[in-house]
């Protein structure tokens, strides 16, 4: 359900990575003798590998704060992702709600560095991640 509801931000970043990638790049390894699937690995997918990175990188950061499925797919407490670990603190007696808000903080942490890690595998170019 996690990689489901986050595999449009992959394909997303992917397709502006193949728009930013010049076509003739690609005609000119193939007119060199290089077969398709060799210029794929050796010319196009090292061009949008840091799209590919980065779109992963924020797949899997909301994908980890996923508030939805966490609530409904998590069963034993052994299990718990951090939302329904936080869920389930709020309503806990004593230091339960300190706990949930200092996984809160947490999380917002976690999120702000994994979006400036895309932002530097990026650069200028974070913006045009999910430009159509």
């Amino acid at each position: 359900a996690y990689s489901v509801r986050r595999l449009p931000y992959i394909v997303r970043s992917a397709s502006a990575g193949f728009q930013q990638v010049s076509p003739s790049l690609e005609e000119a390894a193939q007119n060199l003798g290089c077969p398709p699937l060799k210029t794929l690995w050796k010319v196009t997918l090292p061009l949008i590998a840091p799209n590919l990175i980065a779109g992963g990188l924020l797949a899997f950061s909301f994908a980890m704060l996923e508030v939805s499925d966490s609530l409904i797919l998590a069963q034993q407490a052994s299990h718990f992702p951090i939302t329904k670990a936080i869920y389930a603190l709020v309503s806990a007696l004593g230091n339960g709600p300190y706990l949930a808000a200092a996984l809160g903080v947490w999380a917002m942490v976690f999120l702000a560095i994994t979006l400036m890690g895309a932002g530097l595998i990026l650069g200028k170019k974070l913006g045009a991640l999910f430009k159509a």
